[in-house]
């Protein structure tokens, strides 16, 4: 019942922000625009912001795709979860495909994420002023480079990690011995044949 519950709860969850960000996925650009804002921006802040719109288009397809992906793969986790607090046989053969997938697609877009992220950092590097150091004294170029570079290949990990909790946590549950010898004494709804 618990594990059922904790599979509605973050099918409902996920289904929603995985339309929510698929949706959102086709507007990220046009929070870009440099065009809709008050007075002229300096040139250098021009270029950046062309270079970060440019970027983020190029990504618009790939993300949009693997967030109806993971808003398909919430409503199965939904589905299960419901299964499950019924009960189902069906229920473990569904949520262990579940979970195979979502960590295939959590970690797809995790570095599709991170690759986004690295671009947006290099066209912002790229039009920063780098003689002396970063503007107001601050510390040079490079080494705000590798710092942001360093935080977000953590930002990556702590990513995949997330993704690949539930998912690890129910291929493991559902394969433990006794929940599986339990699950064989579940109802079959009639006519669904062995499983």
């Amino acid at each position: 019942m618990v594990f059922g519950v904790v599979a509605v709860v973050f099918g409902l969850l996920g289904a929603l922000g995985g339309l929510m960000n698929l949706v959102m996925s086709f507007f990220m650009t046009s929070f870009m625009d440099i065009s809709t804002m008050s007075g002229s921006p300096p040139p250098e802040v021009d270029e950046m912001m062309k270079e970060m719109q440019q970027g983020l288009e190029a990504w618009v397809l790939p993300m949009a795709v693997l967030h109806g992906l993971l808003a398909v793969l919430a409503v199965v986790l939904l589905i299960g979860g419901i299964l499950l607090m019924n009960r189902r046989v069906r229920a473990r053969p569904l949520l262990i495909v579940w979970s195979y997938a979502k960590i295939v697609v959590g970690v797809g877009a995790a570095l599709v994420g991170y690759r986004m992220n690295q671009g947006q950092m290099s066209a912002v590097m790229g039009n920063l002023p780098t003689a002396g150091g970063a503007p107001g004294g601050g510390p040079p170029i490079p080494q705000i480079e590798s710092l942001m570079s360093i935080f977000s290949g953590v930002a990556f990990f702590f990513g995949v990690l997330f993704t690949c909790a539930l998912p690890v946590l129910f291929l493991v549950w559902l394969n433990r011995e006794a929940i599986r010898a339990d699950i064989d004494t579940w109802e079959k709804p009639a006519g669904s044949g062995p499983i």
